[in-house]
């Protein structure tokens, strides 16, 4: 070996040692563990989607690197981060795709965006149901431009899908402001010829039935937020009303900056860089803009019991006119927030499970 060969190795493994002390001492503040080894699991060590959030927000304060939620699933030990993070992922893609859970005879399970959510949700499908999770890079702020476009974004987790299954059928998910893309996703594989076995739709919010029914909706919204804003303050009573209102600022303080997205994109009040962007606006900006085109693939929307604030009292969502295929609906436990939670998603996995495995039969006696 060379002298650059060796300091080039040299140099490397002094990375990769930086590396592992920085994550060892963020796991240790996180998880509360005083001793955390290059193996040990996330997940395993009692890590959960919120605490996988805040991990991955102290590694781009940290070391100034972004890296999709998902990635937990991948790469859940400390070793196989540091790998991730001394390889050069970036490459030409906007889009990737990320392991969930691999093996099993099934169809690949893919979902849009929902991150570490999808933990419980993995867990419950079984170890036989392979599941990926496709999103944007970090990096494509960078590179996207305005006006953001739900097509040229569906085009790039399109691209991502097609690389992992060259040809269908297709079982595709998508949630909440994610299941816009995810039509649109499944709109251009069927434009391209292919098939698509199933789309699930996970309390799917509609841009377009906003836009046309806004001041309608909006108002039952209100309604029914009401509704459940005063059950839950008899619930929580007065020991609990501290954390009842932080969580409703939280709420709050969501809501106000999707109008003010909103607000400056339509009069142009606000011009930012795409590079000065977060994934989340352009996401938002991309779906406010979208119109649907109709699709005729066979479709089933999952709806929550327990609160029905983006459905409005509609439990298709929206969607049903614009779905020409077979389409139907079915309820599952929890609220808009919690649908993916430990408590609800074994019901949640059972009732996908029934479905995929409908569609695959369907698939197989064309």
């Amino acid at each position: 070996m060379g002298l650059a060969e060796r300091q080039g190795s040299s140099g490397a493994a002094q990375r990769r040692t930086v590396l592992e002390s920085v994550l060892v001492r963020i796991w240790q503040q996180l998880l509360g563990h005083g001793h955390v080894g290059m193996r040990d699991n996330f997940f395993d060590l009692g890590g959960e989607s919120l605490l996988a959030a805040r991990l991955f927000a102290e590694i781009e304060e940290v070391l100034h690197v972004g890296l999709p939620l998902a990635t937990i699933f991948s790469a859940p030990t400390i070793e196989q981060l540091v790998d991730i993070l001394l390889g050069d992922e970036s490459g030409d893609q906007l889009a990737y795709a990320l392991t969930i859970r691999s093996g099993g005879e099934k169809p690949i399970f893919f979902v849009v965006g929902t991150g570490a959510s999808l933990h419980y949700l993995s867990s419950g499908l079984g170890p036989d149901q392979p599941l990926l999770n496709i999103g944007l890079k970090p990096e494509a702020p960078k590179r996207l431009r305005a006006p953001f476009r739900m097509v040229e974004i569906a085009s790039h987790l399109r691209s991502a899908i097609c690389q992992n299954q060259p040809r269908g059928p297709y079982y595709l998910g998508g949630y909440c402001e994610d299941a816009a893309v995810r039509y649109e996703v499944a709109r251009q594989l069927v434009m391209h010829g292919q098939t698509v076995g199933l789309l699930s739709l996970f309390e799917p919010q509609n841009p377009s039935r906003s836009r046309r029914n806004r001041i309608a909706i909006g108002l039952r919204r209100i309604v029914i937020r009401i509704d459940i804003n005063v059950r839950e303050l008899r619930r929580v009573g007065t020991s609990g009303f501290p954390r009842y209102v932080r969580s409703r600022r939280d709420h709050l303080k969501w809501w106000l900056r999707r109008v003010r997205w909103r607000i400056s994109d339509h009069l142009q009040l606000v011009k930012h860089p795409a590079s000065d962007m977060e994934l989340e606006r352009i996401n938002f900006l991309a779906a406010n803009s979208y119109n649907p085109e109709p699709l005729g693939c066979p479709t089933v929307i999952f709806r929550c019991k327990d609160s029905a604030i983006v459905s409005a009292g509609d439990p298709y969502f929206g969607w049903k006119d614009l779905l020409t295929g077979y389409c139907e609906t079915c309820e599952v436990p929890g609220d808009h927030r919690g649908i993916f939670s430990q408590s609800n998603a074994t019901v949640l996995a059972d009732r996908l499970r029934e479905c995929l495995q409908k569609a695959q039969q369907q698939e197989k006696s064309v």
